[in-house]
């Protein structure tokens, strides 16, 4: 009697360690991470919405006057966005927002341009830094852990320009100009829960 008291509790303990893997599998499969570029997002339950007001797409031609930082709320080059629940959304969102450099023209990877990601729901910079030494093509990671309560929105612009030093000599940045100086854009990853 005590072989098949053990066999039975041994089948048991494997019964529930295989259902517990099975449910551990399921679980990850549905909170995997989604990634978006200017189009919905669907994450199970949660389900939020990338509109860009114009395009997910980030340009600026090469031919660009510098201003100053000060000026870059009302002057930079901006693309609009906002982050948002669908009507069906169940759950509250964690997700972050990186920046894809497509390509970029080698003397405008200096500390004179710039960017910033702005939240004007909450009018806070989200993150800022320049194009020195970027590399085409690598996720530059610009805030991750937002949290989008559920029934919510943030609503962001992402600001580029040429920072204007007069302590520097910016010609080479001035002269001989065509095409295009940047091409990127923005990528929305998210995952079920708040972060």
């Amino acid at each position: 009697m005590d072989n098949k008291k053990r066999l039975i509790i041994m089948t048991s303990v494997g019964v529930l360690i295989f259902i517990c893997g099975v449910i551990g599998l399921t679980y990850a499969w549905f909170s995997t991470v989604l990634e978006g570029e200017g189009s919905p997002i669907s994450v199970i339950a949660g389900k939020i919405s990338v509109k860009y007001t114009d395009t997910a797409l980030i340009t600026m031609d090469s031919v660009v006057e510098p201003i100053l930082d000060s000026s870059a709320s009302t002057k930079a080059k901006k693309n609009t966005f906002t982050i948002s629940h669908n009507t069906d959304a169940t759950l509250p969102v964690c997700y972050k927002i990186s920046l894809v450099v497509d390509s970029i023209q080698d003397k405008f990877k200096s500390q004179y341009l710039k960017w910033e990601l702005y939240n004007t729901t909450t009018s806070s910079s989200v993150g800022n830094s320049t194009f020195e030494g970027v590399v085409v093509e690598e996720e530059i990671l610009i805030k991750d852990n937002i949290t989008l309560p559920l029934n919510s929105s943030h609503n962001y612009e992402f600001r580029i320009w040429l920072s204007y030093d007069s302590t520097a000599d910016q010609t080479s940045l001035l002269t001989n100009n065509s095409g295009t100086a940047l091409s990127a854009h923005l990528v929305v990853k998210s995952q079920n829960g708040s972060c």
